[in-house]
């Protein structure tokens, strides 16, 4: 998988987990806004936010796990370039200079 292959990857996982964590907390909203909701009759007990909530925060989880085995299968500089990217993109300048400094390194030795 090529560097851009695998940061579209990230991204899209990202998305995924941001909009899953925002449902999250929305169904946990709900019930905490109403707490008449644990009063459903048994038959509907699989509708309930509860198990909403406990469906969303596995899939959260999977998506989580996805992410670190996409990291894991790649190379260490496709990873620490991921790893920049994301710096750069949420403004962790100070994270940004290490992770690039790392990947000089490691192209040094590689060459050497």
């Amino acid at each position: 998988m090529s560097e851009e292959e695998l940061l579209a990857e990230i991204q899209e996982i990202e998305q995924l987990i941001q909009s899953q964590e925002e449902l999250a907390d929305r169904i946990q909203e709900l019930l905490t806004e109403n707490p008449s909701l644990d009063q459903l009759p048994e038959e509907l007990k699989a509708f309930h936010p509860k198990s909403l909530y406990a469906m969303t925060v596995r899939s959260i989880a999977i998506l989580k796990i996805k992410r670190i085995d996409l990291l894991l299968s790649a190379n260490t500089i496709d990873k620490l370039n991921v790893l920049l990217k994301n710096a750069i993109e949420s403004e962790d300048f100070e994270k940004a200079a290490e992770i690039r400094d790392k990947i000089s390194d490691l192209l040094l030795s590689e060459s050497e």
